[in-house]
């Protein structure tokens, strides 16, 4: 999913708010380009803020960034700046400017700011929150080059009969006089995943009726994973185990089911993914599914060995895309089974 993320440049925290009040001039080639990387998450739903600083040394509120996708295409398409206030202060006037340039802001020959200039402005608010919606092709921005913007957020607000005047902390624009402050963002188009997973090796383990292959002198290979069996005709749920290195159950995740239908000639076969992984907040999911069903405890490969791979067990799902479920029927059985059923669990946490 396509979203816009701001990388906050020189955006002061509360803490250290006072001592922004007295740093020397700082120029477009000394900014510090350390970057604080602010993910907006889905659109809409991120956001980038920093304090409302009234009288150099107040906090008054913050003033935030989001985005939104306006004409549902899925790409962010629109900036929503917003001034909010606390504690009894109410914003009276706000000044807002943003551009690719500090030179490119309306300011005097010293360089303070000409907030009466500035392109957004309103008077008269009377209010505790105020915003301003401006689309990326006002400001020039289009996907999916970075771009770097500046922006000063001005506001006078007042509280019981006293009004000062009030910037978005950030960095200072002069060294001396003239108190205001810019911040920096960076916007980008990019293809970001909030927590990015991975996926894991899942056996079925149908509990009182299960082998571990390591367990099977015949297999010689260091696998883990079960063959359950064997069955007589009948239906059975077995737990769907991922991640649990030497059929160590205790060391693994539960993360779904499978119910085996036999019929003593055709087996149904239905492995569930449930559950979320607390790590990322996805939900498990199956990428690919392997079913081996027959008299002997595990098949013969293809060379003439016993083997629990994979990709030899008989039926293969192929890709599956994120399934939470998958059914399938295997015919031409008879007589007690065994079941060995593998599956590819997404959800994960990647490294």
């Amino acid at each position: 999913m396509k979203k816009v993320s701001l990388f906050a440049l020189s955006i002061a925290l509360i803490a250290g708010i006072f001592t922004a009040c007295t740093k020397t001039a700082v120029t477009e080639n000394e900014l510090n380009l350390e970057e604080r990387l602010v993910e907006m998450g889905q659109l809409g739903s991120g956001q980038s803020c920093t304090p409302l600083i009234a009288g150099q040394n107040i906090n008054a509120g913050s003033f935030c960034i989001t985005d939104s996708d306006t004409d549902g295409d899925g790409n962010p398409d629109m900036l929503h700046v917003t001034y909010n206030t606390v504690d009894g202060w109410q914003l009276k006037d706000v000044h807002f400017w943003i551009g690719t340039t500090l030179a490119s802001m309306p300011q005097t020959n010293t360089g303070s700011p000409k907030i009466g200039l500035f392109p957004y402005k309103t008077s008269n608010i009377n209010g505790t929150t105020y915003t301003y919606n401006i689309p990326f092709s006002v400001i020039g921005y289009t996907c999916p080059d970075a771009a770097r913007f500046y922006f000063v957020a001005h506001a006078v607000v007042c509280r019981n009969g006293q009004c000062e005047t009030a910037y978005a902390g950030g960095d200072r624009l002069l060294a001396r006089g003239n108190w205001a402050m810019f911040n920096t963002i960076w916007i980008s188009c990019t293809t970001i995943e909030d927590n990015p997973t991975t996926s894991e090796t899942a056996w079925a383990r149908l509990e009182g009726s299960n082998t571990c292959f390591i367990d099977i002198a015949e297999l010689n290979a260091n696998r883990w994973g079960w063959t359950n069996g064997p069955l007589q005709p009948g239906t059975y749920t077995a737990d769907l185990i991922a991640a649990a290195g030497q059929c160590n159950v205790a060391n693994g995740t539960d993360v779904g089911d499978v119910i085996f239908n036999y019929n003593g000639s055709t087996l149904t076969v239905t492995v569930n993914a449930a559950g979320t992984n607390a790590e990322t907040g996805v939900a498990y999911n199956l990428e690919e599914v392997h079913i081996y069903a027959g008299n002997a405890m595990i098949p013969t490969g293809q060379n003439g060995q016993l083997t629990v791979a994979p990709g030899q067990l008989g039926y293969n799902s192929g890709a599956l895309d994120a399934e939470l479920n998958h059914t399938t029927t295997i015919s031409n059985l008879s007589g007690p089974i065994y079941i060995a059923t593998h599956a590819v669990v997404n959800g994960f946490p990647a490294e």
